[in-house]
C-alpha cells in the first residue's frame, strides 16, 4: 500500500522536476515576445549581491547581471568573462547597462549577448565565477559564483530545447 502512494507522489512530482526549471515570464513588447526568468542570487560580498538570469528575445538570448549595490550604483562597462568548470572561459558580448532602485537599494541592470557557438560550453558547464569592469574603471573585478552554479545551465537548456 505505501509503495502505490510513493509511486504515485513520484509520477505526480515528475512533471514539476522536468518542466519546473522553465518557469519563465513571457511577455509581448511592440509586437516581440520576450521570455525571462527571475534573477537567481549567485554571488555577494558586504557591498555587491549578483543574481544572474537568462532572456530570450526572437533568436537572441540574453544574460542579464542585476548588481545591488550597498551604495551607489555603478554600470558594467565590459564584455563579461565567464569561468566555468569547463577548461575555457566564455566571452559575453557588452550590450547595455542602466541603473535603477529596487528594494531600497541601487542596482544595475546589464546584459551580454551568449553567441549560439558558446550555448554548448554555458549548458554543459557549472558557474565558477564572472569578470568585468565597472564603467569609468581600470580595475577588473572577478566574483566568485557562492549559489545556484547550474541555474543558467537549466535556463540555457529551456531555451535551447524549444
Amino acid at each position: 500500500m505505501i509503495n502505490k502512494h510513493i509511486f504515485a507522489f513520484v509520477f505526480l512530482l515528475f512533471p514539476i522536476l522536468i518542466f519546473g526549471q522553465c518557469n519563465y515570464n513571457t511577455n509581448r513588447v511592440y509586437d516581440v515576445t520576450v521570455k525571462q526568468f527571475e534573477p537567481s542570487l549567485v554571488a555577494y560580498d558586504e557591498n555587491y549581491q549578483i543574481g544572474a538570469a537568462l532572456g530570450k528575445v526572437k533568436k537572441d538570448i540574453i544574460l542579464t547581471i542585476l548588481i545591488r549595490f550597498n551604495g551607489n550604483a555603478k554600470e558594467i562597462g565590459s564584455d563579461l568573462l565567464v569561468f566555468t568548470d569547463g577548461k575555457e572561459a566564455v566571452n559575453l558580448e557588452y550590450i547595455d547597462s542602466q541603473k535603477d532602485y529596487m528594494a531600497g537599494s541601487e542596482i544595475s541592470l546589464n546584459k551580454f549577448k551568449i553567441k549560439e557557438n558558446q550555448f554548448q560550453h554555458i549548458k554543459n558547464q557549472q558557474l565558477k565565477t564572472f569578470r568585468f569592469k565597472f564603467a569609468n574603471e581600470e580595475i577588473n573585478r572577478t566574483f566568485q559564483i557562492e549559489k545556484n552554479k547550474t541555474v543558467i545551465s537549466a535556463q540555457l537548456k529551456c531555451f535551447t530545447s524549444n
